[in-house]
């Protein structure tokens, strides 16, 4: 259980580091599935020419598709889909990739600390990622949402022994402070 709940934390640090990325605020906004960069208004034909060459594409409707992996077939398949497209008027309008579907428990922990956010009118949130090395035995990684002096951090650490033994461990924390000092 708890190497579950360990991988939830890693799998949220990617899912941070992706929406910084896909979100971010220069360049053209674009997001990659399986090599295949997407954007807002790109052509329905292209989009889905080019994710058919590795995976199963299921129309929902006319607006509508799911991606599944090569060769699956929908009625039996049983986790989200690998991404779930949108289009208007035959241009691609959303993309929602699923980037991890597990432990529910890190989503509703992280749930309630943004909607307190929102509560107290903390709507406007800067991004950002750090990885930390002291000497070869202790490395961090940190993901952290800063929302004026409140925000999240979600860190996770790697111990390496003399011995050669690893220990991982992740932790999520709600913060209060100026976002320079958080550590």
């Amino acid at each position: 259980m708890r190497m579950r709940i360990k991988m939830s934390f890693v799998v949220l640090l990617v899912v941070l580091v992706t929406c910084a990325r896909v979100y971010g605020q220069g360049g053209r906004d674009v997001i990659e599935l399986g090599g295949v960069e997407l954007f807002i208004g790109m052509p329905q034909d292209t989009v889905l020419a080019r994710l058919s060459e590795n995976y199963s594409l299921h129309k929902l409707n006319d607006e509508s598709w799911y991606v599944l992996p090569q060769g699956t077939d929908l009625a039996k398949f049983r986790r989200e889909p690998l991404a779930s497209l949108y289009f208007r008027n035959n241009r691609l309008r959303l993309v929602d990739k699923t980037l991890e579907d597990h432990d529910e428990r890190v989503i509703d922990a992280l749930y309630v600390v943004i909607s307190n956010f929102e509560r107290e009118g903390r709507k406007v949130c800067s991004v950002g990622a750090q990885h930390k090395a002291v000497d070869t035995i202790l490395e961090g990684k940190v993901v952290s949402i800063a929302c004026g002096r409140k925000g999240i951090r979600l860190v996770i650490r790697t111990i390496t022994s003399t011995t050669g033994k690893v220990v991982k461990g992740a932790s999520l924390y709600e913060v209060l402070g100026d976002p320079r000092e958080w550590r």
